[in-house]
């Protein structure tokens, strides 16, 4: 799906590079706590394995992404907290995230990739803009390894079985039928 906003289109979870250009700690009636920030768009992210090799340069635009705190779900408040300290969040204290605050922690100038999720409601096309995070892929540990064979053997076996088996049935000539 895709949706205009004036000239920029945006594609749903397409990621877009940007940076931070304000931030701010919220308390709202109906979402409760949540960091603000807005984001300068700079770029379409066309390499998502390796973002940070460059992107299709767009129109600048600023838009706000919006980290919920929502203390009621455990799970996803301590995933919103990985999110920040990601992001370089020091601490348990999350309020150094607002200018107001005597130890304020400053994520202005910080390269991101953001990617929206466009929803059609009854008041119209609604863009929600999310963090998103390269996946670091782990190596894995050397002890490991003879698992990983034992497990994966026999498969690679039968794989080799197969393999054979078809060339071998392509290597034989195709009788002439009579």
């Amino acid at each position: 799906m895709s949706f205009g906003s004036q000239d920029l289109k945006y594609v749903d979870n397409q990621p877009y590079l940007g940076k931070i250009v304000d931030q701010s700690l919220l308390n709202t009636k109906n979402s409760g706590w949540m960091v603000k920030f807005t984001v300068g768009l700079s770029g379409k992210v066309t390499n998502t394995t390796k973002p940070e090799e460059g992107a299709e340069a767009v129109r600048y635009e600023e838009i706000d992404t919006l980290v919920s705190l929502n203390t009621s779900d455990p799970d996803k408040f301590a995933w919103r907290l990985n999110d920040l300290r990601k992001l370089g969040l020091e601490g348990d204290d999350i309020s150094v995230v607002d200018p107001g605050h005597e130890k304020h922690q400053s994520f202005i100038g910080k390269t991101i990739i953001v990617a929206p999720t466009i929803k059609d409601t009854d008041s119209g096309v609604k863009t929600y803009w999310n963090l998103v995070f390269k996946k670091e892929q782990k190596r894995l540990d050397p002890k490991d390894l003879d698992q990983a064979n034992k497990a994966l053997s026999k498969h690679i076996e039968n794989a080799n079985k197969r393999l054979a088996n078809r060339n071998k049935a392509k290597a034989e000539p195709a009788g002439v039928p009579f």
